[in-house]
C-alpha cells in the first residue's frame, strides 16, 4: 500500500493553475528572450505545457448529398 505523500496522482490534482505575471499597472508581462532558462511571463518562471491538438480522423472526405 502506498502512502499519500508518495502518491504522484494526489499531488498532480493539488497543483495550482498557472498564473500570468503582471506589471504594477496590471498589464501582462512579456518574456525576456535574453534569459532562456526563465520565463518572466508566468509566475514561478515556468510556462504551462501546451495541450496537444486533437488529431484529425482519417483523411477521407465526407460524401456530399446532392
Amino acid at each position: 500500500m502506498t502512502k499519500i505523500k508518495d502518491d504522484h496522482r494526489v499531488h498532480q490534482k493539488n497543483r495550482p493553475d498557472p498564473v500570468r505575471a503582471r506589471n504594477e499597472d496590471g498589464t501582462l508581462k512579456g518574456d525576456d528572450p535574453t534569459t532562456p532558462e526563465t520565463n518572466e511571463a508566468w509566475e514561478g518562471g515556468v510556462a504551462p505545457k501546451k495541450e496537444k491538438a486533437n488529431a484529425k480522423k482519417s483523411g477521407k472526405k465526407a460524401a456530399s448529398k446532392s
